[in-house]
């Protein structure tokens, strides 16, 4: 009788596993299936999303940009939130629980996001989507004849893009959304630059000038005479037309107050792009309150580098100092490159001490295009091809640069390059069996906590080698706190422009044209700064509760490759893949609670 039991037992137990596996297998399924079902949905409505994620079947048409459209998005959202609502979360695997948060962050904060009618504004001193069509065209895939088809399709495309945007714009302004006056100082000048006298040295004209040998004599004259035409007929009317509405129109109705939480529900506005952009319930009072701690901390790193270097005078002599001492800066652009160039070099031979996983795909070095470079960061990050057919770049300012310091450019290129953003995201791109959404999507707080993270990590590496390098990096991470105070203190304390300028002012050595930039693109661009400092702080605190927990276990390359395994993510979910694989880690090394 009692083996009978047993195997009566053994039966029953065996029956609920399979019918657990059974659940598991079951709404894991419908939870890929929907996540697959969105992606396509979205890139069905963006045809500029799906080329930049690899998608080329669309790569001749542009998004609708439109009242209808917005709201096709909104239904969107709303349809797979109801559904993802239906799936047990008891009933997913690990790996199924990730992909759930990740999908349910997704689809609130989008959907909250879009409720707001941001929409209308349209572009920041940084981003407008002009410049993000130039930049577009100039990463678009073109091997075959029928991608320079596609291209030619989207010059063509551009006419009725432009003049939906300037549809949209216009509506913002009769609601009360427009970015501030005091911003946008010669935005309308930075619109024309991309018309030129002679069309043959257009940007959009640059990827004919050298077209495939195997194209024969007549298809080349053939697609650059189409190419000249819609460039001539389209693209250039378009930004004509789109800067004389700018002068006429925008510059006339623009707001006269700085604060997002003047825009109409403006407070509730901010307080979701606070909590949008660091991927934590957080509100603006409690990252003000961080970033005084932050910049506090960060200048008694200061003082002691001042003291090292035998400088005797006080804090603002010392800025004042960086900024007029010739020594620190060049105005010829080979040795600014070179200098660059070096650096890369130089931290790709450390690389393998700190990463046990480094990715396949190259990235190169190239200058921001120079319509946009005035009104531009000192760098950015141009992701490379999801397929591995084109590379990814460093885009290097080259716009006044006699007053962009040379010894900022080691803590610039880890952040942009390697080990930064270029490590971060070509792995996460190389990423298999994931969700193809999830490699869509990015989190700044990560994406950008992380590049922040590399500029301190360089530190280990002996990537600084002056104390003015040194004091460069703590510029960087200066900077990165005050925009904690000063992005919160603009939009939800009534700080004004001008007292932003003087706090970023007296605290680092940024010359005043990048101050003033910055400010700027905090006021036009609300709450996206909070999100380097906010990631860095968190993968810091993740490391050293490893490195407690682990002791002489710990270590560093495996802590790197377990962040970086999942690739972008909101960071409580990345916290809790850190303390599960801190508990696995210690379970297989019999870690007893003590060591915390």
């Amino acid at each position: 009788m009692q083996r009978l039991f047993k195997i009566i037992g053994s039966a029953l137990l065996l029956c609920l596993a399979t019918q657990s596996m059974a659940g598991v297998s079951t709404h894991e399924d419908r939870l890929n299936r929907q996540m697959e079902n969105f992606a396509a949905e979205w890139t069905r409505l963006s045809p500029i999303l799906a080329s930049r994620v690899g998608l080329h079947t669309r790569d001749h048409l542009l998004d609708e940009r439109t009242d209808g459209s917005h709201n096709q998005f909104k239904k969107l959202l709303v349809e797979h939130m109801e559904a993802l609502a239906q799936i047990s979360r008891p009933a997913l695997s690990k790996t199924g629980n990730v992909n759930a948060d990740f999908f349910d962050w997704l689809l609130r904060n989008e959907y909250e996001a879009a409720t707001f009618d941001w929409h209308r504004v349209s572009f920041d001193t940084v981003f407008g989507w002009h410049d993000q069509y130039a930049l577009l065209m100039s990463s678009a895939r073109l091997i075959k004849k029928q991608d320079f088809e596609n291209y030619i399709g989207r010059l063509h495309a551009f006419s009725k893009y432009a003049d939906q945007h300037i549809d949209i714009m216009r509506s913002g302004l009769d609601m009360g959304f427009s970015q501030p006056c005091v911003t946008l100082t010669g935005y309308a000048d930075g619109i024309e630059n991309f018309i030129t006298d002679d069309i043959s040295q257009s940007s959009f004209f640059k990827p004919f000038q050298n077209l495939p040998a195997s194209f024969s004599k007549p298809e080349r004259i053939e697609l650059q005479n189409r190419a000249r035409l819609a460039i001539a007929n389209n693209v250039y009317p378009a930004y004509q037309r789109y800067a004389n509405f700018f002068r006429t129109n925008y510059l006339t109705k623009c707001r006269r107050s700085t604060a997002a939480s003047d825009l109409p529900d403006g407070d509730r506005f901010y307080r979701h792009r606070v909590r949008y952009f660091t991927t934590l319930p957080v509100t603006p009072e409690a990252v003000h309150s961080l970033g005084l701690k932050e910049v506090a901390r960060i200048r008694k790193e200061m003082y002691t580098i001042i003291r090292d270097v035998g400088f005797s005078g006080s804090f603002a002599e010392f800025l004042a100092k960086l900024r007029i001492s010739p020594e620190f800066y060049t105005s010829d652009q080979k040795q600014y490159v070179s200098k660059v160039e070096h650096i890369a070099k130089q931290v790709d031979a450390k690389l393998p001490a700190y990463f046990s996983r480094l990715p396949r795909l190259p990235w190169g070095i190239m200058p921001i295009p120079a319509p946009i470079a005035p009104k531009s960061p000192s760098g950015r990050y141009l992701r490379g091809a999801p397929d591995g057919s084109r590379a990814a770049f460093f885009l290097i300012n080259l716009h006044d640069i006699e007053h962009r310091p040379l010894y900022e450019l080691p803590a610039l290129t880890v952040h942009e390059g390697m080990p930064g953003h270029h490590l971060q995201i070509a792995l996460h791109q190389e990423l298999q069996g994931l969700p193809r959404l999830r490699n869509y999507y990015g989190f700044h707080a990560f994406s950008e906590g992380w590049a922040l993270y590399a500029e301190s990590l360089a530190n280990e590496m002996g990537v600084y080698t002056t104390p003015y390098e040194q004091f460069g990096r703590l510029i960087y991470e200066m900077w990165r706190a005050c925009r904690l105070v000063v992005d919160t203190g603009l939009h939800s304390k009534g700080w004004t422009r001008d007292q932003a300028i003087r706090y970023l002012e007296e605290r680092t050595a940024l010359s005043t044209a990048n101050i003033t930039s910055e400010v700027d693109r905090y006021i036009t661009y609300p709450g996206q700064a909070l999100s380097y400092k906010t990631g860095e702080l968190k993968i810091k605190e993740l490391r050293q509760r490893a490195e407690q927990a682990l002791g002489e276990q710990f270590s560093l390359r495996e802590f790197h490759t377990q962040l970086l395994s999942s690739g972008a993510l909101p960071l409580q979910t990345i916290e809790r893949i850190i303390d599960q694989w801190i508990n696995n880690q210690r379970d297989r090394n019999n870690i007893g609670e003590a060591t915390l």
